[in-house]
């Protein structure tokens, strides 16, 4: 049966294409809001408040599609579409105004809330409704001097407990966001009133629906006011959090001017200081070196002059002459360790036979109260500079004999390092010496630090230095009177390495 007469329909159909038009604003906004959230995804108001009109672009259209169509047989499907867009717009209106109170609790309330809402929306998308639709009747109104036609039919136990939770949700929104702007959050004053015009019209309208008065519902057009009242609080918001980002923006303006002038400031100091450094360790140097340098100078001296006498024996002078050759060697050692030292290294990577590099270097050792032992695992290869691991080898070797002046064990021996990354070769040199107290091992690397009357200090600052080249290091380990082993660490693919592999 059909409910009509020329002039309902006419208007009938007004209603209609307003909430066309609704259905249309909503979801412009909810797109909008929820995109927002998607670039963003940190404020959650945004994606709920989008939600929310998304609910109501939803019912607005299941009420365009109920004025726009004349027969009841069809308007189910409207009807569950209006009612769930209502539902999910009352409860998303509880969840937004718990985001902006703040409240430490509100977890625990919208588990409660979400709950209800899904409990009565599975009946009514099973049912259909949750009005009594088999005692339904038309009802001709007046609205703004036309008639509208309406269907009226009683609430069922699931109908009233939505329209109480309708009720009851606009209402504790309203009270949250007047909370909300009595704590001092002004950009919610546009949010309160909607809430605040949004629950007159709802009390209005569930009122009547319990009454079965004949009235056109106003909430649907109402929505918007509290609509617009969210956007206009959000749009506060995020403008208030724009101008505090000013503010913060400009005070980090003038920090980091600040800053600019300490770094220059920090920087002249720190210029200073190297050079403060520098001078200091060109002076230390120098008095190395002078002192290096002066006894064999003497000795010198002292030679040629008992070789001006004329009544000098060649045996004297073969003694002098002997001296002579001992301290040029000594000052040549002193200038080639120094270059050695304060060269920079440029390592080119050959593959290197270690057992061969080892048998060599080790061939040095002439004392026979110095046995000397390689290991078995001294064995393949290993892409480095081979003049400069020699040079490295040489060196721990000749500490290693010198710390056994009365004889001893001199042992090579060679480990893989697979866990390492990446993976390294250690060879280690070690010795039965007399080892290192723990103020001297702390020392050993320094440059022209040294124990021994003829040695430079330059020793194991080399060593130390040519490991560095390849991007490895120097480890030691020693005990007084037990011994000193010092391990090469060698990455197998050495960081400042220049190849010279072929492919």
């Amino acid at each position: 049966m059909r409910y009509a007469s020329p002039g309902v329909g006419v208007f009938n159909g007004v209603f209609a294409g307003a909430f066309a038009a609704w259905c249309v604003t909503y979801l412009a906004v909810g797109g909008y809001f929820v995109g927002a959230f998607v670039a963003r995804r940190k404020d959650v108001d945004l994606l709920v408040f989008g939600l929310l009109t998304l609910s109501l672009s939803l019912h607005s259209a299941g009420l365009g599609l109920h004025y726009g169509d004349p027969e009841p047989t069809r308007w189910a499907v409207p009807h569950v579409m209006a009612n769930t867009g209502a539902l999910a717009a009352a409860t998303l209106g509880v969840h937004f105004a718990l985001l902006v109170y703040g409240a430490p609790w509100r977890r625990q309330v919208l588990r409660a809330l979400y709950g209800v809402a899904l409990a009565l929306l599975v009946p009514l998308v099973v049912s259909r409704s949750w009005f009594d639709m088999s005692r339904a009747t038309p009802a001709r109104m007046s609205f703004m001097n036309h008639d509208v036609w309406v269907v009226r039919a009683p609430p069922l136990p699931l109908g009233v407990a939505y329209l109480v939770l309708a009720g009851a949700s606009v209402v504790v929104t309203t009270v949250l966001l007047g909370l909300s702007l009595r704590q001092g959050k002004r950009e919610v004053g546009g949010a309160f009133v909607g809430a605040l015009v949004l629950c007159a019209a709802v009390g209005v309208d569930v009122t009547g629906t319990l009454r079965a008065a004949r009235w056109v519902h106003v909430t649907p057009h109402v929505y918007v006011v509290f609509a617009l009242g969210v956007a206009v609080t959000l749009l506060g918001r995020y403008r208030k959090l724009g101008d505090a980002l000013r503010d913060r923006t400009r005070e980090l303006e003038g920090r980091t001017d600040e800053l600019s002038a300490l770094c220059g400031e920090l920087s002249d100091a720190r210029d200073a200081l190297v050079r403060s450094k520098q001078l200091a360790a060109l002076g230390e140097m120098a008095a190395v070196v002078a002192h290096e340098v002066r006894n064999p100078l003497a000795v010198l001296r002292n030679a040629l002059s008992s070789l001006r006498k004329d009544d000098l024996s060649p045996e004297d002078r073969r003694t002098l002459l002997h001296i002579l050759e001992e301290e040029i060697d000594r000052l040549n050692a002193v200038v080639g360790g120094l270059l050695t030292y304060v060269r920079p290294l440029e390592p080119d990577a050959e593959e290197i036979d270690l057992r061969e590099l080892v048998e060599r270097a080790t061939a040095s050792v002439v004392d026979p109260r110095i046995t000397v032992q390689v290991g078995p695992d001294v064995e393949g290869t290993w892409v480095g500079d081979p003049m400069l691991l020699r040079r490295a080898l040489d060196n721990l070797i000749e500490n290693a004999a010198h710390a056994m002046p009365e004889g001893g064990t001199l042992s090579v021996r060679l480990r893989r390092e697979n866990g390492a990354r990446p993976p390294a070769t250690l060879l280690s040199v070690g010795d039965t010496g007399i080892g290192m107290e723990a103020d001297v091992a702390a020392r050993a690397r320094a440059p022209f630090f040294t124990t021994r009357a003829t040695g430079t200090g330059l020793g194991l600052a080399i060593v130390d230095r040519i490991a560095e080249a390849h991007g490895g290091r120097v480890d030691i380990e020693t005990a007084p009177r037990k011994g000193t082993c010092v391990t090469l660490v060698l990455p197998d693919r050495p960081s400042g390495a220049r190849s010279r592999l072929g492919g």
